[in-house]
């Protein structure tokens, strides 16, 4: 699977929202996923970001989310969210996507039940 590389756009003066997600820790990663029209293979090491398969949901506004996270939103057993960060690049392929727009990263986890219990103060 082959996707582009694309650049972490973040706020260097402000706390990190996303929880150590994976866009706190690199400056770069590979985007693949349905509609990217990538050269590069992705190595070992490598921070990959996937558009969100669920992405007809929301097609003027394109979303992309850590690899790991995809079985998680399958299987709606997670929580993925957005941490405030944005990718980007300035590959036409990638200009297509969104418009030429930054992408919303949503690399922030936070599990079902941790979900319930940080936002309403209680288990329900």
């Amino acid at each position: 699977m082959k996707g582009l590389v694309v650049h972490v756009l973040r706020q260097v003066d402000f706390p990190d929202c996303t929880r150590d997600g994976v866009t706190s820790r690199v400056g770069r990663a590979i985007l693949v996923g349905p509609g990217v029209e990538g050269v590069f293979e992705p190595k070992p090491g490598d921070a990959v970001l996937v558009l969100d398969p669920r992405q007809k949901r929301w097609p003027l506004t394109p979303i992309a989310v850590p690899q790991e996270a995809v079985k998680g939103l399958a299987d709606a057993s997670e929580w993925w969210m957005f941490g405030g960060n944005f990718i980007y690049s300035s590959d036409s392929r990638f200009a297509a996507l969104n418009g030429g727009n930054p992408i919303a990263v949503h690399d922030r986890h936070e599990p079902w039940r941790e979900y319930i219990l940080t936002s309403k103060g209680r288990e329900r």
